[in-house]
């Protein structure tokens, strides 16, 4: 909930986000350093933002899963069909996936999106 008021906020260009500097610093700043700078009016807001705008992009996802798709679909297997091609995919990169995770003892913090549990503790 909070971060729904709070996008309603930077979408109106309330407070800071309607500041003419931060408005030109949004045209020249990457997205992340932006709202590190930026977005501390939107505390929520500004963690999801700053996580989701600091991850790299990269084609290398997608040759990977061409890549795999082509190990699966080879001449013995053309029957296949489409669906079961796709299936098979997602099924070896989610289990590639878990591989790396696991191997490197991977710990992400866990954010539940499904309630306000932070609502306690920002009662006055």
């Amino acid at each position: 909930v909070k971060v729904v008021q709070q996008h309603s906020v930077y979408r109106a260009r309330q407070g800071v986000f309607g500041r003419p500097m931060a408005i030109a610093a949004a045209k020249t700043m990457p997205g992340h350093k932006w709202w590190m700078s930026f977005g501390a009016q939107t505390p929520e807001l500004q963690k999801i933002a700053v996580r989701v705008l600091s991850q790299v992009t990269s084609a290398g996802s997608c040759e990977r899963n061409w890549s795999t798709f082509d190990f699966i679909h080879t001449k013995k297997r053309n029957r296949l069909a489409c669906k079961t091609v796709e299936k098979i995919v997602n099924v070896h990169c989610n289990l590639q996936l878990v591989t790396k995770i696991e191997d490197i003892n991977y710990i992400d913090e866990y954010i539940d999106w499904s309630s306000d549990a932070d609502s306690d503790d920002n009662v006055d």
